[in-house]
């Protein structure tokens, strides 16, 4: 009995102000409707920034964001993801301020290297997306290896690729001019600089410490004497320099 005169005389109490409730609910309703469709709030001017391959034309048409509705009620998540789907586009945010401004900000990928099995051309960034499936003469590292799908967008994954595309990156950090690489049936690495000369790797399980002797034996032989061939380093302790005859 105590329970249920409690509940009865809180909504005694309440009962007078049940029309102001409604009131205030529906105003709120109203309010809320109206401010779902003030023109403030549609974005008029949407920013592009990061993009300097990508055409901005094409971020915002894959974005499609309607500039004559409310921003705030917009599926921007959905709008990033369509721009995602550009291949160079490595990654993309999507920013709103109050009123309505809206900035797109895309971070772009980059050239790393070409892969070709000898038949076809790619080029693709750090990370094995294709970015052209028809690249043109470039200064980029030649990697050799299967390709399999090749169109544009797709990521190239088979596991010889993925690392000699390591490897490309340890060269390339250790600033080592590298022009070509491939693997050859045994796995072993090998390299051709931009000079012409055959670096022989060996097992890539150290190939960082072994990166970092190219230039300086390359260094050690001085210039105006007989042309260096190849550098053997598949025993690091011991490099190897064979010259032309």
């Amino acid at each position: 009995m105590t329970a249920r005169r409690t509940r009865k005389g809180a909504v005694a109490r309440i009962r007078p102000f049940s029309i102001l409730i409604v009131l205030l609910v529906a105003g709120a309703a109203i309010g809320a409707y109206y401010a779902a469709q003030w023109p403030g709030f549609h974005p008029r001017h949407i920013a592009v920034v990061g993009a300097s391959v990508v055409p901005k034309a094409e971020v915002l048409q894959r974005a499609a964001l309607d500039r004559s509705r409310n921003i705030w009620l917009q599926n921007t998540g959905a709008a990033a993801q369509r721009v995602a789907q550009i291949p160079y586009v490595r990654s993309v945010k999507i920013r709103r301020r109050l009123p309505a401004d809206v900035t797109i900000a895309i971070q772009e990928r980059k050239p790393f290297a070409i892969v070709s099995d000898g038949s076809a051309r790619v080029l693709v960034d750090d990370q094995l997306h294709v970015l052209d499936s028809n690249p043109g003469a470039t200064n980029l590292p030649l990697m050799h290896s299967q390709i399999g799908d090749a169109s544009v967008g797709k990521k190239l994954a088979s596991q010889q690729l993925a690392q000699l595309a390591r490897d490309c990156q340890t060269l390339v950090h250790a600033s080592v001019p590298v022009a070509y690489l491939n693997l050859d049936r045994l796995g072993n690495l090998n390299a051709r600089l931009t000079s012409g000369v055959l670096v022989e790797f060996g097992d890539d399980a150290d190939i960082a410490s072994k990166a970092r002797l190219v230039n300086p034996v390359l260094a050690q032989v001085p210039q105006g004497g007989r042309k260096i061939r190849a550098l053997d380093l598949r025993a690091a302790k011991t490099p190897v320099l064979v010259f032309t005859h």
